[in-house]
């Protein structure tokens, strides 16, 4: 349940968010308002993603990550659901007595539940193999926040050799790895995972994210394959992203809007030349206007 909380001048020009994106900002406001009187919430990826950012186009788990990383939310676990608390919260925020009489039965943080996520996936890790602090001095709390340095975030890094394990049976324990090894997204092998497969490339390049995937988008991947084939299909889409078409840019470059100009937007691919939606109305107003078309016929 949602619930109304405070805000000061001060969090405009707090350092923390400055390494944040504008909806990271937004985002962490509104898990004040989900938040309990403790600052705790459930990581409900789709219902969060509905509540605090239903119009935008975005990867919420990419967002939320680099909030743990800069400090403002950290995530934990109780081994069964993954959590995220806000530090702090009840320094800045004044929940009303009621809630704090009705209770909460989201657990409470603490950095031991913390170990259990993986913070790279968000997911539960009960061997906490991939999250334990090593046996230095460093604080187990700055331990857990993702460094820029790591292969995960740079993929100009090579990852570090694989630890050897020792033979099934042997008391010895393995040595924690250093650093996670680098996770590499499987590729679709549904219907049309070519087109969805160059579609996603071309979208990281441009916009820097993965598009959204759910059962509508697939549906109209399989409708943009059926109406420009299996070997064009991928082609036009890789070519329909990087299209600088006002209605195409506004709409964020999403899959409806291939489905609804395929035929023009193969034509185009397969010619060279983009219509954008000046040039269409005034091939619009030049057929449509005899003496214009008389003059383009005579210069041709």
């Amino acid at each position: 349940m949602a619930r109304a909380r405070n805000i000061k001048p001060a969090f405009f020009t707090n350092e923390q968010l400055a390494d944040n994106c504008p909806l990271g900002r937004l985002l962490f406001i509104g898990l004040w308002t989900l938040a309990d009187y403790k600052g705790d919430l459930e990581w409900k990826e789709r219902t969060i993603k509905i509540q605090i950012l239903p119009w935008d186009n975005c990867d919420l788990k990419d967002i939320a990550i680099n909030l743990d990383k800069s400090g403002l939310v950290r995530f934990y676990s109780d081994g069964d659901k993954v959590y995220l608390n806000i530090p702090n919260f009840e320094k800045h925020q004044n929940p009303h007595l009621n809630e704090k009489k009705k209770g909460s039965d989201i657990p409470c943080y603490s950095d031991s539940k913390r170990q259990v996520v993986d913070l790279t996936t968000l997911a539960i890790n009960p061997d906490k193999s991939r999250s334990v602090p090593n046996d230095s001095q460093s604080d187990p709390a700055e331990s857990l926040i993702l460094n820029p340095e790591s292969p995960i975030l740079n993929p100009d890094i090579p990852n570090p050799e694989p630890t050897p394990q020792p033979a099934v049976g042997s008391d010895k324990a393995a040595p924690l790895p250093q650093t996670p090894p680098k996770l590499v997204k499987p590729k679709s092998t549904a219907k049309g995972a070519d087109t969805w497969n160059a579609y996603t490339e071309a979208y990281f390049q441009r916009y820097g994210i993965d598009p959204v995937r759910n059962a509508k988008v697939s549906g109209q991947v399989s409708q943009v394959v059926d109406r420009l084939g299996a070997e064009d299909a991928p082609h036009v889409a890789a070519f329909f992203v990087h299209h600088n078409n006002g209605y195409y840019v506004a709409n964020g470059h999403a899959i409806g809007a291939l489905l609804r100009d395929a035929e023009k937007i193969r034509t185009e691919w397969a010619t060279g030349r983009k219509v954008t939606q000046t040039m269409a109305r005034q091939a619009d107003r030049t057929a449509s206007n005899p003496f214009a078309k008389m003059l383009t016929n005579q210069e041709h």
